[in-house]
C-alpha cells in the first residue's frame, strides 16, 4: 500500500508551536489590587521648580498582581510629589515594573528605603521617620545632579524642622555609605511601578525582573507543538518510496 504524505516543511512548523504558548501566556499586566496608608504625615511645606504647596508625607502598603503572583502588604512610597495617588481596597491600576535603576535616582531610593532604620536614634515617631524618609527619597529622585539638600535646589522642604533634620541625615549616610552597597541585591529587592495615570511608586521586597517559570498551560502547548512535529517526522520516516515520489514532482530538472 503507498502512503501518500502531505508534505509541508517539518522545522518551521516545530519553532511555531514551541514559540506560540510563550507569545500566548508570557505577556501578563502587573497592577495594583489595593492601596492604603501605613503612615501618614502631614502639613509638610515644599517648593518643586519654583512652585510651593502643602503636602502629606505617607508611606503606603500595596496589594500587587505581579503576573501569577499575588503580593500583599507591600511597604511603597511616593516617587512623584505632586501626581496623586491610587488608593482603595478592590482596584485595577495597570503599572510597570522596572529594575530601580531604571529610574535616576532609583538605586539611591532604594537605599534609603533599605536602610532608614539603621540611622534612628529610637526616640523618633512612625510619623517623623516616614516623613523624613519621603522627603529624601523626593530629593534623590528630583535633584538629577546628585547634589542633595533639602534647603535648595528644584526640591525643597520650608517647614517641618524634625522631619527636615531626619531627612538631612538620611542624606549624609548616603553619601558615604552609598558606594559600598550592594548593587545586585538593591535591584532584586526593590523595584519602582509606573503608572500612566498615578502615582509611581518604590516597593520594597519585589523583583521587578523574577526568574521565568513556564506554567502548566505553557507546558501544555509546547508538548502539543513537540508532538505534533514528532509526528510529522514519524511519517516522512514511514512514507518510503511515497514520499520520494511526491518530492520528485516538485524537483526541478
Amino acid at each position: 500500500m503507498n502512503h501518500r504524505l502531505f508534505y509541508f516543511p517539518a522545522l518551521p512548523v516545530l519553532v511555531f508551536l514551541s514559540l506560540f504558548p510563550l507569545c500566548l501566556f508570557s505577556a501578563h499586566a502587573d497592577s495594583f489590587t489595593s492601596v492604603s496608608y501605613n503612615q501618614l504625615h502631614s502639613g509638610m511645606k515644599v517648593r518643586l521648580d519654583g512652585v510651593t504647596r502643602r503636602i502629606a508625607t505617607v508611606e503606603f502598603s500595596v496589594d500587587l498582581q505581579q503576573a501569577e503572583t499575588e503580593l500583599s502588604e507591600i511597604q511603597s512610597w511616593c516617587v512623584d510629589p505632586w501626581q496623586p495617588a491610587a488608593l482603595g481596597r478592590t482596584l485595577d491600576v495597570p503599572v510597570e515594573l522596572v529594575s530601580p535603576d531604571m529610574v535616576p535616582g532609583g538605586m539611591e531610593a532604594a537605599w534609603l528605603a533599605a536602610n532608614a532604620d539603621t540611622y534612628l536614634s529610637g526616640q523618633e515617631s512612625d510619623s517623623l521617620k516616614t516623613a523624613a524618609l519621603q522627603l529624601a527619597i523626593w530629593e534623590v529622585i528630583v535633584e538629577k545632579d546628585g547634589v542633595f539638600d533639602l534647603n535648595s535646589g528644584n526640591f525643597q522642604v520650608l517647614n517641618g524642622r524634625g522631619a527636615l533634620d531626619l531627612s538631612a541625615n538620611y542624606l549624609e549616610a548616603l553619601a558615604t555609605d552609598f558606594a559600598d552597597a550592594d548593587q545586585d541585591w538593591l535591584r532584586t529587592h526593590f523595584a519602582m511601578a509606573k503608572s500612566d495615570k498615578y502615582q509611581d511608586f518604590i516597593l520594597a521586597g519585589v523583583n521587578a525582573n523574577p526568574a521565568a517559570t513556564p506554567e502548566p498551560g505553557t507546558l501544555f502547548l509546547m508538548g502539543a507543538g513537540m508532538l505534533a512535529a514528532g509526528l510529522v517526522f514519524r511519517r516522512k520516516a514511514g512514507a518510503g518510496p511515497g514520499l520520494v515520489r511526491q518530492e520528485a514532482r516538485f524537483r526541478r530538472p
